[in-house]
């Protein structure tokens, strides 16, 4: 069963420290009173921007190689780094959420006008919500369902995550529908609101099996996605 999200009830205020972070800040770094009045004033103006919004859907795996995993739908996921993210999996949970496509627009209009720290800090303001998003559907509603069910889920992992080919995208598309909620794929694989984030989350009876992260065996040591 495919589920459709309503995140109106989700608190989307996004923290100062993290999109500072994203603006490139570090967390010894403070910022000057013309920033910190910057995102305040994004901050401000996101909220009639975002249009939340998440769709999932958890299948069960019925093979799993070195360097793939089937589902029961027959969608085959290719790569060896997704195999190793479900490797102690017995289900998978997929989903995508986004904040739509009108706080993009803004962002594309900004930079268009060359009011370049607005757009920057408009584009950090949409990258921390749609990843508190992403953050509250994995750790809250595929949590609990797990949790209700006796299971453990892992961390999400995405396409173009670690080496996972970013082509790998359609396959995630077409086993959940995400055009539901607005969402597609360009040619080149890139989802439309760019504001959205897919993923894979694996789930398990084993705890000690489930929560290891595909992350541990990747070289890119600095990787901003590391988890």
């Amino acid at each position: 069963m495919t589920t459709i999200i309503d995140f109106s009830f989700v608190n989307l205020e996004p923290q100062d420290q993290e999109i500072l972070r994203i603006m490139g800040y570090r967390r010894s770094q403070a910022p000057t009173p013309e920033v910190e009045r910057l995102v305040t004033g994004e901050k401000e103006r996101s909220r009639s921007l975002l249009e939340p919004r998440g769709i999932y859907t958890i299948r069960r795996i019925i093979s799993k190689g070195e360097e793939e995993v089937t589902l029961e739908d027959d969608t085959t996921f290719k790569g060896w780094n997704v195999a190793r993210a479900l490797r102690g999996a017995h289900e998978a949970a997929l989903f995508v959420v986004t904040v739509g496509e009108k706080i993009s627009q803004r962002i594309r209009s900004l930079f268009d006008s060359r009011h370049f720290a607005e757009a920057v800090c408009l584009d950090a303001v949409a990258s921390v919500a749609v990843d508190a998003l992403a953050e509250y559907l994995h750790r809250e509603v595929i949590w609990k369902e797990a949790q209700d069910r006796g299971l453990f889920i892992g961390p999400r992992y995405s396409p173009g995550y670690c080496f996972w080919k970013l082509e790998e995208q359609a396959r995630l598309f077409a086993a959940l529908g995400p055009e539901a909620i607005g969402v597609h794929l360009n040619s080149h694989f890139f989802m439309i609101p760019e504001k959205s984030i897919s993923a894979v989350v694996g789930m398990g009876s084993e705890e000690r099996e489930i929560r290891i992260s595909a992350c541990a065996d990747c070289s890119v040591k600095d990787c901003s996605v590391r988890r």
